[in-house]
Protein backbone atom coordinates (compact mmCIF):
# COMPACT_ATOMS: atom_id res chain seq x y z
CA UNK A 1 0.00 0.00 0.00
CA UNK A 2 1.47 3.32 -1.09
CA UNK A 3 0.12 5.16 1.95
CA UNK A 4 1.93 2.79 4.31
CA UNK A 5 5.21 3.19 2.38
CA UNK A 6 4.80 6.96 2.56
CA UNK A 7 4.21 6.81 6.32
CA UNK A 8 7.26 4.59 6.82
CA UNK A 9 9.38 7.17 5.00
CA UNK A 10 7.92 9.99 7.09
CA UNK A 11 8.59 8.12 10.33
CA UNK A 12 12.16 7.45 9.21
CA UNK A 13 12.59 11.19 8.71
CA UNK A 14 11.00 11.94 12.09
CA UNK A 15 13.44 9.50 13.69
CA UNK A 16 16.49 11.02 11.98
CA UNK A 17 15.42 14.59 12.81
CA UNK A 18 14.69 13.89 16.46
CA UNK A 19 17.14 11.10 17.25
CA UNK A 20 14.32 8.98 18.63
CA UNK A 21 13.74 5.28 17.92
CA UNK A 22 10.99 3.88 15.68
CA UNK A 23 8.80 2.77 18.59
CA UNK A 24 8.95 6.19 20.26
CA UNK A 25 8.27 8.01 16.97
CA UNK A 26 5.34 5.74 16.11
CA UNK A 27 3.71 6.28 19.50
CA UNK A 28 4.26 10.04 19.33
CA UNK A 29 2.64 10.14 15.89
CA UNK A 30 -0.21 8.00 17.22
CA UNK A 31 -0.81 10.27 20.22
CA UNK A 32 -0.76 13.47 18.13
CA UNK A 33 -3.09 11.97 15.50
CA UNK A 34 -5.51 10.74 18.14
CA UNK A 35 -5.65 14.15 19.78
CA UNK A 36 -6.06 15.82 16.37
CA UNK A 37 -9.11 13.66 15.62
CA UNK A 38 -10.62 14.55 18.99
CA UNK A 39 -10.05 18.25 18.31
CA UNK A 40 -11.68 17.92 14.90
CA UNK A 41 -14.73 16.45 16.60
CA UNK A 42 -14.78 19.50 18.87
CA UNK A 43 -14.44 21.78 15.80
CA UNK A 44 -11.25 23.14 17.36
CA UNK A 45 -9.38 23.95 14.17
CA UNK A 46 -7.07 26.41 15.93
CA UNK A 47 -5.45 23.65 18.03
CA UNK A 48 -1.74 23.09 17.58
CA UNK A 49 0.04 20.19 19.31
CA UNK A 50 2.82 20.74 21.83
CA UNK A 51 5.36 18.47 20.14
CA UNK A 52 8.21 18.98 22.58
CA UNK A 53 11.24 16.97 21.40
CA UNK A 54 9.37 16.21 18.15
CA UNK A 55 9.00 19.90 17.19
CA UNK A 56 11.69 19.54 14.53
CA UNK A 57 9.50 17.00 12.74
CA UNK A 58 6.23 18.98 12.81
CA UNK A 59 6.03 19.02 9.00
CA UNK A 60 6.41 15.23 8.74
CA UNK A 61 3.86 14.59 11.49
CA UNK A 62 1.37 16.89 9.75
CA UNK A 63 1.94 15.14 6.42
CA UNK A 64 1.46 11.77 8.11
CA UNK A 65 -1.88 12.81 9.56
CA UNK A 66 -2.92 14.05 6.11
CA UNK A 67 -2.20 10.56 4.75
CA UNK A 68 -4.60 9.09 7.32
CA UNK A 69 -7.27 11.66 6.43
CA UNK A 70 -6.85 10.79 2.76
CA UNK A 71 -8.51 7.44 3.45
CA UNK A 72 -11.53 9.13 5.01
CA UNK A 73 -12.27 12.05 2.69
CA UNK A 74 -13.98 12.41 0.29
CA UNK A 75 -15.18 8.81 0.81
CA UNK A 76 -14.58 6.42 3.69
CA UNK A 77 -12.35 3.53 2.62
CA UNK A 78 -12.36 1.95 6.11
CA UNK A 79 -8.76 0.90 5.49
CA UNK A 80 -6.67 0.20 8.59
CA UNK A 81 -3.67 2.25 7.51
CA UNK A 82 -2.31 2.78 11.02
CA UNK A 83 -2.49 -0.96 11.77
CA UNK A 84 -0.74 -1.78 8.50
CA UNK A 85 1.97 0.72 9.41
CA UNK A 86 2.36 -0.93 12.82
CA UNK A 87 2.90 -4.32 11.17
CA UNK A 88 5.19 -2.89 8.47
CA UNK A 89 7.44 -1.36 11.11
CA UNK A 90 7.78 -4.75 12.79
CA UNK A 91 6.25 -3.53 16.04
CA UNK A 92 5.15 -7.11 16.84
CA UNK A 93 8.49 -7.81 18.48
CA UNK A 94 9.22 -9.74 21.66
CA UNK A 95 7.26 -7.21 23.70
CA UNK A 96 4.17 -7.85 21.61
CA UNK A 97 4.90 -11.42 20.56
CA UNK A 98 2.20 -13.24 18.67
CA UNK A 99 0.36 -10.22 17.27
CA UNK A 100 -0.86 -10.47 13.71
CA UNK A 101 -3.77 -8.41 12.47
CA UNK A 102 -6.45 -10.00 10.31
CA UNK A 103 -5.96 -9.17 6.59
CA UNK A 104 -8.57 -6.74 5.23
CA UNK A 105 -10.11 -9.16 2.69
CA UNK A 106 -10.59 -11.81 5.39
CA UNK A 107 -12.00 -9.28 7.86
CA UNK A 108 -14.51 -7.97 5.33
CA UNK A 109 -15.59 -11.47 4.29
CA UNK A 110 -16.17 -12.34 7.96
CA UNK A 111 -18.25 -9.18 8.40
CA UNK A 112 -20.38 -9.98 5.36
CA UNK A 113 -20.98 -13.55 6.54
CA UNK A 114 -21.88 -12.57 10.09
CA UNK A 115 -23.90 -9.40 9.51
CA UNK A 116 -25.77 -10.21 6.32
CA UNK A 117 -28.54 -7.65 5.71
CA UNK A 118 -29.84 -6.53 9.12
CA UNK A 119 -33.22 -4.89 9.63
CA UNK A 120 -32.34 -1.50 11.10
CA UNK A 121 -35.95 -0.58 11.83
CA UNK A 122 -35.58 -2.45 15.14
CA UNK A 123 -32.54 -0.43 16.24
CA UNK A 124 -32.36 3.08 17.71
CA UNK A 125 -29.72 5.32 19.27
CA UNK A 126 -30.86 4.02 22.68
CA UNK A 127 -31.11 0.39 21.57
CA UNK A 128 -28.47 0.05 18.85
CA UNK A 129 -27.05 -2.94 17.07
CA UNK A 130 -23.94 -3.90 19.05
CA UNK A 131 -20.71 -5.00 17.41
CA UNK A 132 -17.92 -6.12 19.72
CA UNK A 133 -14.36 -7.31 19.26
CA UNK A 134 -12.92 -8.45 22.63
CA UNK A 135 -9.37 -8.55 21.22
CA UNK A 136 -9.64 -5.66 18.80
CA UNK A 137 -6.00 -4.93 17.96
CA UNK A 138 -6.06 -1.88 15.71
CA UNK A 139 -9.80 -2.29 15.14
CA UNK A 140 -9.76 -3.82 11.67
CA UNK A 141 -12.73 -6.14 12.36
CA UNK A 142 -14.75 -3.16 13.57
CA UNK A 143 -13.82 -1.24 10.42
CA UNK A 144 -14.79 -4.23 8.27
CA UNK A 145 -18.17 -4.41 10.00
CA UNK A 146 -18.74 -0.70 9.35
CA UNK A 147 -17.80 -1.14 5.69
CA UNK A 148 -20.64 -3.60 5.04
CA UNK A 149 -23.31 -1.66 6.94
CA UNK A 150 -25.35 1.26 5.53
CA UNK A 151 -23.55 4.49 6.36
CA UNK A 152 -26.92 6.07 7.10
CA UNK A 153 -27.50 3.62 9.98
CA UNK A 154 -24.08 4.43 11.44
CA UNK A 155 -24.63 8.19 11.15
CA UNK A 156 -28.04 7.80 12.82
CA UNK A 157 -26.22 6.03 15.68
CA UNK A 158 -28.14 2.81 15.23
CA UNK A 159 -24.85 0.90 15.58
CA UNK A 160 -22.59 0.87 18.66
CA UNK A 161 -19.04 -0.44 18.35
CA UNK A 162 -17.18 -1.99 21.29
CA UNK A 163 -13.47 -2.76 21.20
CA UNK A 164 -11.28 -4.13 23.98
CA UNK A 165 -7.62 -5.13 24.08
CA UNK A 166 -4.91 -5.64 26.70
CA UNK A 167 -2.34 -3.72 24.63
CA UNK A 168 -2.41 0.05 25.19
CA UNK A 169 -0.88 0.88 21.80
CA UNK A 170 -3.41 -1.29 19.98
CA UNK A 171 -6.23 0.41 21.85
CA UNK A 172 -4.91 3.81 20.75
CA UNK A 173 -4.81 2.63 17.13
CA UNK A 174 -8.36 1.33 17.35
CA UNK A 175 -9.54 4.58 18.98
CA UNK A 176 -7.87 6.52 16.18
CA UNK A 177 -9.58 4.40 13.53
CA UNK A 178 -12.96 4.78 15.22
CA UNK A 179 -12.50 8.54 15.40
CA UNK A 180 -11.22 8.92 11.84
CA UNK A 181 -14.15 7.04 10.34
CA UNK A 182 -16.82 8.55 12.58
CA UNK A 183 -17.77 5.33 14.36
CA UNK A 184 -18.08 6.76 17.88
CA UNK A 185 -21.39 6.03 19.63
CA UNK A 186 -22.45 7.35 23.08
CA UNK A 187 -23.00 3.78 24.29
CA UNK A 188 -19.94 2.24 22.63
CA UNK A 189 -16.27 2.44 23.56
CA UNK A 190 -12.77 1.23 22.75
CA UNK A 191 -10.70 0.74 25.90
CA UNK A 192 -7.84 -1.17 27.41
CA UNK A 193 -9.20 -4.24 29.18
CA UNK A 194 -7.86 -3.49 32.63
CA UNK A 195 -9.31 0.04 32.64
CA UNK A 196 -12.92 -1.06 32.14
CA UNK A 197 -15.37 -0.07 34.86
CA UNK A 198 -17.99 -2.49 36.12
CA UNK A 199 -20.66 -0.50 34.28
CA UNK A 200 -18.72 -0.70 31.00
CA UNK A 201 -18.24 -4.45 31.40
CA UNK A 202 -21.98 -4.86 31.88
CA UNK A 203 -22.61 -2.97 28.63
CA UNK A 204 -20.54 -5.44 26.57
CA UNK A 205 -22.83 -7.90 24.76
CA UNK A 206 -22.57 -11.63 25.40
CA UNK A 207 -20.69 -13.89 24.84
CA UNK A 208 -17.94 -11.27 24.82
CA UNK A 209 -18.71 -10.00 28.29
CA UNK A 210 -17.66 -13.36 29.79
CA UNK A 211 -14.51 -13.40 27.65
CA UNK A 212 -13.52 -9.96 28.92
CA UNK A 213 -14.25 -10.96 32.51
CA UNK A 214 -12.03 -14.03 32.08
CA UNK A 215 -9.24 -11.89 30.61
CA UNK A 216 -9.43 -9.55 33.60
CA UNK A 217 -9.35 -12.56 35.94
CA UNK A 218 -6.25 -13.88 34.16
CA UNK A 219 -4.54 -10.48 34.33
CA UNK A 220 -5.16 -10.26 38.09
CA UNK A 221 -3.69 -13.72 38.54
CA UNK A 222 -0.57 -12.72 36.59
CA UNK A 223 -0.20 -9.57 38.71
CA UNK A 224 -0.38 -11.65 41.89
CA UNK A 225 2.21 -14.10 40.58
CA UNK A 226 4.64 -11.34 39.53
Amino acid sequence: MEDVKHLVQLLDTISSKTGQGSWTCFNAFLDVSLEAVKRMGMVDFDWRPDLGKFAKAEQEITKGFSVLLGNVYPEETYQDVIGSLYMELGMSDSRHFGQYFTPWNVARMMAQMVLGTPDFSQYTVYNPMTICDPACGSGILLLAAASVLPREAIDQRRVAFYGVDIDETCVKMAQLNMGLYGLIHPLGFVKQTNTLTENEINRIPEPYKKQVQQTLFDLKDKDKAA
